[in-house]
């Protein structure tokens, strides 16, 4: 079903900010006026992440090994949708502060690569690229109800400052996504209700990614910064199963190997399937060339 774009629109000197929502989610965009975005220009994609994104990167030559057995992850079907070349540093089991493997481990592979002078720096440039973050998952996970604002302000400060490392480089197209509802993984549907006590800690960190979020981009009027909202997208489907023509939106299909992986929006535990980041590419996809549309 085709998606009706509905937004308002502010216009804060020089910055354009859209609510975009679609029969499925919202989602926040921050748009320059000074640096118009067109995703028809977008010929690159530089993705940070876990394992939500990661395609095991060599980093020496920025080749990559690709999907495992449970198909395309969403940053390989956008490309594909949209003929960009990917390049990862998105590393399994990856947090913005975990230790041994963070975000700034991640950022200094890209700074090593592809900043100024570096090997892989004149693939790209500033219009022709967008950068893709989607972490914090592991962070979230491993925090508990009692530390979640210590947490929250500690992870998203680290955050923001890479990003801005990442600006000053120039990342002028950014989407951010926010973190999947832990809650609703697989491993808590196996294991009585497991995750249920991180509702709450996902749903504070979110808010204030959000506020983060409009505070950065406050300061860098030269920036186009979309907020995906894969968290509210999860849900939605989700809770539509059969809408989406899944048979199990609860249940992992490696634990049931003898049924068609078509069938079952969670590939394992705590990852998606390949349909079910076929979705949220598409949103994402159909996100972008509205916004083309619309700056």
């Amino acid at each position: 079903m085709k998606n009706i774009f509905v937004y308002s629109i502010i216009l804060v000197l020089t910055l354009k900010i859209f609510q975009y929502k679609t029969e499925k989610i919202d989602s926040y965009v921050y748009l320059s006026k000074s640096n118009h975005f067109n995703y028809n220009e977008i010929k690159n994609l530089i993705v940070f992440g876990d394992s939500h994104s990661g395609v095991l990167t060599n980093f020496k030559d920025m080749s990559y090994y690709g999907p495992k057995i449970q198909g395309n992850n969403w940053s390989l079907h956008l490309c594909d949708m949209h003929k960009m070349k990917l390049w990862s540093f998105a590393i399994n089991a990856s947090g913005v502060k975990k230790k041994g493997r963070n975000f700034r481990k991640q950022y200094n592979y890209f700074k090593r690569l592809m900043t100024k002078n570096k090997k892989f720096y004149n693939e790209w440039n500033s219009k022709s690229t967008i950068f893709g973050i989607w972490i914090g998952y592991v962070d979230v996970k491993n925090s508990n109800e009692i530390k979640k604002e210590e947490m929250t302000k500690s992870v998203q400060n680290e955050m923001f400052y890479i990003i801005e490392n990442l600006y000053n480089n120039g990342a002028k197209n950014i989407i951010l996504f926010n973190v999947l509802p832990c809650e609703k993984a697989a491993y808590n549907y196996h294991h009585n209700g497991a995750l249920n006590r991180f509702e709450n800690i996902t749903n504070y960190f979110n808010d204030h990614l959000k506020e983060k979020s409009m505070s950065f981009v406050d300061k860098h009027l030269d920036i186009n910064f979309i907020m995906f909202n894969v968290h509210d997208l999860i849900n939605k489907v989700i809770n539509n199963c059969e809408k989406y023509k899944f048979k199990d939106c609860k249940s992992a299909w490696i634990k049931n190997m003898n049924n068609n992986i078509e069938e079952y929006f969670w590939y394992d535990m705590t990852h998606l399937s390949c349909k079910a980041n076929e979705i949220i590419s598409k949103e994402l996809n159909e996100l972008l060339f509205s916004i083309t549309k619309s700056s």
